[in-house]
């Protein structure tokens, strides 16, 4: 038998051994990888292939048993602490809805939240179940499939989305998916250079500017914001392959025209105006703009740290509770005057840990793909989370999308569960997950003047 083919049929018995099919290409990849320079290392003190060959063989040892021996290492990653503290969150919100009904339901006349919002987290477990399942790494085969699909869905929503607020409901929540589409472009255009950078600074300033079209300010900012966050990742790791401080200026340039742009634009019209100065002082308009402002200091100035807050006295004869939306916007604030301060810290410390638990597993992923999908996931997770605290203690500048996992209603509760059951997706399959080679079309130059002609290598090859 040729050596190459020993080689190879040393690898194949021990990746027999491996349980987790996903595991063995890259198992084989190492193992091979390892032989060859074993037996190379023999080849130069003097051997021949054949004892070669045989000497590095001998060194691993018996495949059976080193294949034994990579299966206990090489499983997939239930991650049941986080699966735990999902349900816990889920629960969480489902009380709550409970609580803030018997506010609202006499003066409102809704329907049980309580049973809709049980519907509600049902459905979004069966999705959370199905991309938990899922390999992940179908992303990375399809990039730009993916980011394509996204925007589709998003304009589909507009037609389709009844009205909330002058919005279309599911296309507001939508725009939580356009994170997730710029991670694949981002890994599309790895080892593109400035051209690459270029295409992933349109593929986050389109759907931003689908997002403002809707309008959603929220979802415009979570897009800018998280697509600013990955593509400097990208960068600081090197993945264009250029120079990063020009990189960093390539890329962020465009953002900073695209936020003077949106400034001037909120500006320029008499109800941002209002808005804003409603913002910075309600009390110049108590009875309108700044009404929920106003009521907002006064609940959280009666709160307790524990229990019941004390009803301001102009508030006092009201049959209902005097602050709007308590089960979508508002929770928190509700939270924080109907059972203190305590109960609010402990919700939101449970947030934050499942947050600063998921980036530490974030940071340990070693494929490109895997840092950029459980990062984009995280980011709109955490962003989503910190707007909405804020929202609830009194800095209301633009309404939050929503409180993941807790707030009412059926499109957060299952894009956000839909997201994080494929962030732990990744946590659970990451290790095996191997990255396409990068493209070396970042060695070339992007402008180059050649034969008396100005050529722009746009990165294509035979036609493509």
């Amino acid at each position: 038998m040729p050596p190459i083919e020993k080689l190879r049929e040393y690898t194949n018995t021990v990746c027999s051994q491996i349980r987790w099919k996903k595991a063995r290409e890259a198992v084989s990849q190492e193992i091979h990888s390892h032989l060859m320079d074993q037996r190379e290392a023999y080849i130069q003190e003097g051997a021949t292939e054949d004892r070669a060959t045989e000497h590095a063989i001998a060194d691993m040892g018996d495949p059976v048993t080193v294949g034994i021996q990579l299966d206990r290492v090489h499983r997939p990653k239930p991650q049941w602490g986080m699966l735990g503290v999902v349900f816990v969150i889920v629960v969480v919100g489902i009380i709550l809805q409970a609580l803030v009904q018997n506010d609202i339901a006499t003066r409102f006349r809704t329907p049980i939240m309580v049973g809709y919002q049980f519907k509600f987290a049902l459905i979004g477990l069966g999705v959370f179940i199905i991309l938990y399942l899922i390999d992940f790494s179908i992303i990375g085969k399809y990039p730009k499939t993916t980011y394509i699909a996204i925007l589709c869905l998003f304009l589909i929503s507009l037609f389709i989305s009844p009205l909330r607020g002058g919005a279309p409901y599911y296309a507001t929540y939508c725009s939580l998916l356009f994170p997730l589409g710029i991670s694949g472009m981002v890994y599309a255009m790895r080892g593109e250079g400035y051209w690459g950078i270029t295409v992933c600074v349109g593929a986050i300033l389109f759907p931003a500017a689908l997002a403002w079209m809707v309008p959603t300010v929220a979802g415009f900012v979570l897009t800018v914001t998280c697509g600013m966050v990955i593509l400097g990742v990208a960068i600081s790791k090197n993945w264009f392959q250029v120079n990063k401080l020009r990189s960093y200026l390539w890329a962020y340039l465009p953002f900073l025209g695209a936020t003077l742009l949106f400034a001037s634009t909120l500006l320029r019209t008499p109800y941002n105006i209002e808005r804003l100065r409603n913002f910075l002082h309600p009390e110049s308009d108590p009875l309108g703009g700044g009404y929920v402002a106003l009521v907002m200091r006064s609940l959280l100035k009666n709160a307790q740290l524990w229990g019941n807050g004390t009803m301001p006295q102009q508030f006092a004869e009201r049959q209902s509770f005097p602050l709007p939306s308590i089960h979508s916007d508002l929770m928190l604030t509700y939270l924080i005057f109907r059972l203190g301060w305590l109960p609010f810290g402990l919700i939101v410390a449970l947030l934050v840990l499942f947050i600063v638990h998921s980036f530490r597993q974030c940071w340990r992923q070693k494929s490109v793909l895997g840092q950029l999908v459980s990062y984009s996931v995280l980011l709109t997770f955490a962003l989503q989370t910190f707007h909405y605290i804020t929202y609830n203690t009194g800095i209301l500048l633009f309404a939050p999308l929503s409180l993941p996992l807790i707030s009412y209603g059926l499109g957060g509760m299952v894009i956000n569960m839909g997201l994080l059951g494929l962030m732990l997706s990744v946590f659970r399959n990451g290790s095996a997950a191997r990255d396409r080679m990068l493209s070396s079309s970042a060695h070339r130059p992007f402008i180059t003047w050649r034969e008396r002609k100005l050529v722009i290598d746009f990165g294509r090859k035979n036609g493509e």
